[in-house]
């Protein structure tokens, strides 16, 4: 159960979840300096990575969390990160290797998830379904056994059977 603290937490990961993690030097190998998560959750360097923490929020954010894994803008929009909790919370409900997947939302007008899913599923289909489907995937690659392949899947079109994207993010 969460609680007020946990609150505080689930917000600090939603607004890290907006940080281009891609864009960072140790991306590729998703393996990141302490310096570079603190460089791009800062609001100085906004116009680079996009991050809007205080210092005071990024150096709580470096002593309690770490990022496990990112997954970049797919071709619909998705994009979400796996945090891990460092250390026990002895007033809040996290405890050491607690787990938080946060999802990047909207990014605005002039993003991809604004056109593909919200104009064009969103309200016409009542479902973002092209980012469901990417959000399956990614959950699969990240929950996949060491060196096992991740069941994806694939929107088809219901009467030509043509595949409509193929939006599996990548490996992960």
């Amino acid at each position: 159960m969460t609680n007020q603290l946990g609150y505080l937490d689930l917000a600090l990961m939603a607004e890290a979840s907006y940080v281009l993690w891609d864009e960072i030097s140790g991306y590729a190998s998703q393996q990141y300096t302490l310096e570079d998560i603190k460089n791009a959750l800062l609001k100085k360097n906004e116009d680079e990575f996009k991050g809007k923490y205080s210092e005071t929020q990024a150096g709580y954010f470096l002593k309690h969390w770490k990022i496990l894994h990112h997954q970049p803008n797919t071709e619909s929009g998705f994009s979400g990160t796996l945090f891990q909790r460092i250390d026990d919370d002895p007033l809040g409900p996290y405890q050491r290797g607690d787990y938080v997947l946060a999802l990047r939302g909207t990014e605005g007008l002039i993003s991809k998830d604004f056109w593909v899913a919200d104009l064009g599923e969103i309200v016409s289909n009542g479902l973002a379904i092209s980012q469901i489907i990417a959000l399956h995937n990614y959950w699969q690659r990240l929950i996949r056994p060491a060196g096992q392949y991740a069941l994806q899947a694939r929107l088809f079109d219901a009467q030509s059977g043509v595949p409509v994207e193929s939006d599996s993010g990548g490996e992960t």
